[in-house]
């Protein structure tokens, strides 16, 4: 008898659910919106062509002011291309040509070594030589930079290999 009155139970709420279930265009009416989803246009895309990559070799006055290279593109055209100043070793600066359907352009940039400095990052490094008696005594020294020169002071007993941090000399 249990049995019986259960299996009655779930055959009426199954037999309810279905009669008040509503039918399938009117419970989700946008289908034909989502019904294209996921299946490939019968006509094909244009694809945009690999990126091109210029290289170029700077110096390090170059990467500090900046610079401006003329690359010679795909046709025959020449393109003035500006390196801003504070570049670094493998940068890639974009650029297009004026009618931008020829894809897209890299310049990718190299920087020489230097015979007196040597860059980590932003900062600049350089070594200066001073006589035993003004590193013991402390003495004004002149120190080259890429922007100049510019006086430094020595303390009194300065060891050998101190650094010495000149501000805003680095790289922009």
């Amino acid at each position: 008898r249990l049995l019986i009155v259960w299996l009655l139970l779930l055959f009426c709420s199954f037999f309810f659910l279905m009669i008040r279930r509503p039918p399938r265009s009117t419970l989700f009416p946008y289908t034909t919106l989502f019904r294209s989803m996921g299946q490939r246009d019968s006509a094909p895309r244009p694809t945009k062509p690999p990126p091109t990559e210029y290289p170029t070799e700077i110096s390090l006055e170059e990467a500090h002011k900046g610079a401006i290279r003329l690359v010679g593109l795909p046709g025959g055209r020449r393109l003035e291309v500006k390196i801003p100043a504070g570049v670094d070793n493998g940068s890639k600066i974009h650029f297009a040509p004026d009618g931008g359907s020829e894809g897209e352009f890299f310049l990718v940039v190299s920087i020489k070594e230097h015979p007196r400095f040597r860059r980590q990052g932003k900062d600049l490094y350089t070594e200066v030589e001073t006589p035993l008696e003004d590193a013991v005594l402390g003495s004004d020294l002149t120190v080259t930079t890429l922007t100049g020169r510019l006086a430094l002071t020595i303390p009194p007993e300065t060891q050998n290999g101190r650094r010495f941090r000149l501000a805003g000399q680095g790289m922009p």
